[in-house]
């Protein structure tokens, strides 16, 4: 009955050492700068650029895509046979309990 109590010490001590050396691991001086909404967007703005004058066709045809889809409005997904019940009257009967 003594052995529980050590057992459960070593797996504390265990843990905490790993759980310090994973953390002495890590970067935390803070020099990682997440991008701004504004720099993503000057991303792509160049992106977007560069396929206009890679692929002029390509850039026209995304274009009028992103204008279409602007004017045209969402519909309503079609919930018909999904929302139906579709259990059978073996799946309502209550489950196997032993012997009958």
């Amino acid at each position: 009955m003594s052995a529980r109590p050590v057992s459960d010490m070593m797996f504390l001590l265990r843990a905490t050492f790993w759980l310090g050396m994973t953390f002495s691991a890590m970067d935390v001086s803070g020099d990682i700068a997440l991008p701004t909404t504004g720099e993503l967007a000057a991303g792509a703005k160049t992106q977007a650029t560069r396929l206009c004058v890679e692929n002029p066709r390509a850039c026209l045809e995304t274009v009028k895509a992103v204008q279409d889809a602007g004017k045209s409005p969402v519909a309503a997904p079609d919930v018909g046979k999904a929302g139906a019940d579709t259990l059978r009257r073996e799946d309502r009967m209550p489950g196997w309990r032993g012997r009958s």
